[in-house]
């Protein structure tokens, strides 16, 4: 769990730090995050603060809570494993190829002609949006900015879905 100015970004690895998929709670103001717990039948649970108009859906739907004009008010969510199963998978398509990663900066994306990515988008580990841009054409060739670090790398296709890539700037 990573809080921004007006966001909360979530992460789940696996046991071997893979990434297993991220998702940001979004708000118009702030949102804050003072606890995360997760039970033995792998429902997570999250409490804190929020002012604004908050959105506590993780998928692409919204659920939106609206704190009183002056102030903050409270949250306890509860998210179920059937929502995070919806979550997209970050286990990457076959049909998409990036490389090379590790990088000193310039990404080269191909993939198959019936994956065709129509947008890309680059966030830190923050959940920050870096870089988002629209496919016209394979391959694709994506400069990596700023320092060295992980990034992650979403490729979202013409039917909606999603391929998470963890990328490593040297």
């Amino acid at each position: 769990m990573v809080q921004l100015a007006g966001d909360v970004f979530i992460l789940r690895l696996d046991t071997s730090g893979q990434f297993g998929w991220a998702s940001t709670l979004t708000s118009t103001h702030q949102i804050q995050f003072d606890a995360l717990a997760i039970d033995t039948s792998g429902q997570l649970y999250t409490t804190g603060f929020f002012d604004g108009t908050a959105d506590f859906d993780p998928s692409s739907t919204n659920f939106n809570l609206i704190a009183p004009p002056i102030g903050y008010d409270v949250f306890i969510q509860k998210i179920t494993p059937n929502l995070l199963a919806q979550l997209p998978i970050a286990s990457p398509q076959p049909n998409i190829h990036l490389y090379p990663n590790p990088t000193k900066g310039p990404l080269h994306l191909e993939w198959a002609p019936s994956q065709r990515p129509s947008k890309i988008v680059l966030r830190n580990l923050h959940g920050q949006v870096l870089q988002s841009t629209t496919l016209q054409q394979a391959p694709a060739q994506i400069q990596l900015e700023g320092s060295a670090g992980v990034y992650l790398l979403e490729v979202l296709d013409e039917a909606g879905r999603q391929t998470t890539v963890r990328v490593v700037k040297e």
